[in-house]
């Protein structure tokens, strides 16, 4: 008899960059199957807490076992590790002996960090900026693509990140860096994914100083890429995908966020612009560099009449327009282009609550200025002479 012996090999590897078809990808647990992971683990049964848990270590399989071990270790329940994890983040990642694994999350991770700082320094700065970015797919050949985002940049971001603007080649060097210790993971056509503990430990890893110098370069790079106009459908995906990381770095007076704040509203989430532009005009009215009658505010008090309106709101709407117009008429002149739309989208909410009569008054005031000011054929002139038409017909 012939006896046949074969041997195979697993080998285990932080390193993406392997042959197709020899590689199987090991990914993060789904939510239910980390859940059940934590309850059977710990023998706590509160799957509410666990299903909690579970998503707040985005499934990471390592990070589970770790949680799990300080569970059984420490008595302590998922419902009561739940919030110290949320509060402790950084200091709990590296706590928890995980069976059968010689390092926590924040050893393991933060030596793959370490090594990429002495190895490819641009992909390194490249991981301290996605740490400030959302836990969505990020959309890096968008944000890499404007050479004209390095003048918003401080010297310490940009010395490190600069060279990667505008150079795709270089660029791609610096995601291969970071996938050879499985930092980041393709997500699609000209994006990655950075796992939300990987985000975190690198965050820990900064000074106070340096992580604010990092944050305001990813918002930098945000606010170049996002579009300066709103209104046209073909850049709503564009939008879309940057919504989460303008909402994670922006500052609420950048003009990113307000273009953002616009894409919500004409793409139709008429409540989240609404409820955007709130913030954005408080922001702006609490702000000592702006102040309440800045035109910036003023701008954003407008939009946000505007979409209080296209919420459904339109009495609130007329009155928020009627606050505001003797305010822009002293700041910026009874026949200037914002006082004029504001006036016309005063009329428009005034119909809309129920005033037909006032809104046909409103529009025939405005229409001989706006034609002055800005010409018979106008789209300006033209909105107001077909509204004057439609608020006569529904005054009877």
């Amino acid at each position: 008899p012939y006896t046949t012996l074969f041997r195979s090999i697993l080998i285990t590897t932080q390193n993406q960059h392997l042959t197709p078809g020899q590689a199987l990808d090991v990914p993060v647990l789904d939510v239910e199957v980390a859940a059940d992971f934590l309850v059977n683990r710990t023998g706590d049964p509160d799957r509410t807490a666990a299903r909690e848990l579970a998503a707040e270590l985005g499934g990471l399989p390592l990070a589970l076992e770790q949680a799990a071990a300080y569970l059984h270790a420490t008595g302590t329940t998922l419902a009561r590790y739940l919030p110290l994890f949320r509060a402790r983040q950084s200091d709990l990642l590296a706590r928890g002996q995980a069976s059968g694994h010689p390092a926590d999350v924040a050893a393991t991770l933060g030596l793959a960090l370490s090594r990429l700082a002495g190895e490819a320094p641009p992909a390194a700065g490249l991981m301290q900026l996605l740490a400030f970015l959302a836990p969505e797919p990020v959309p890096l050949a968008l944000l890499f693509a404007a050479k004209k985002a390095t003048s918003s940049l401080g010297p310490e971001v940009a010395a490190v990140v600069g060279p990667v603007l505008g150079d795709p080649v270089a660029a791609g060097d610096a995601i291969i860096s970071l996938r050879s210790y499985s930092l980041v993971r393709p997500a699609g056509d000209g994006l990655v994914l950075v796992h939300r503990l990987v985000q975190a430990i690198t965050r820990a890893q900064l000074s106070a100083e340096a992580a604010g110098h990092w944050k305001q370069g990813a918002a930098a790079l945000v606010d170049a890429a996002v579009p300066a106009d709103a209104r046209l459908a073909a850049e709503w995906p564009t939008f879309a995908v940057l919504l989460p990381h303008a909402l994670a770095v922006l500052d609420l007076t950048s003009g990113g966020m307000s273009r953002i704040a616009q894409y919500l509203g004409f793409s139709g989430s008429y409540r989240a612009a609404r409820d955007l532009f709130q913030l954005i005009a408080d922001a702006h009215r609490e702000n000592d560099a702006y102040g309440p009658e800045h035109r910036d505010t003023l701008g954003a008090r407008h939009e946000l009449g505007r979409w209080t309106g296209a919420a459904g709101d339109a009495a609130g709407a007329r009155d928020q327009l009627v606050a505001l117009l003797p305010i822009i008429d002293r700041v910026d002149g009874p026949e200037h282009p914002h006082t004029l739309w504001v006036r016309g989208n005063l009329a428009r909410w005034t119909g809309e609550a129920g005033n037909a009569a006032r809104a046909r008054d409103q529009f025939a005031a405005l229409l001989p200025i706006i034609d002055r000011v800005d010409g018979p054929e106008h789209p300006h002139t033209l909105w107001v002479r077909g509204n004057l038409a439609r608020w006569t017909g529904e005054a009877g």
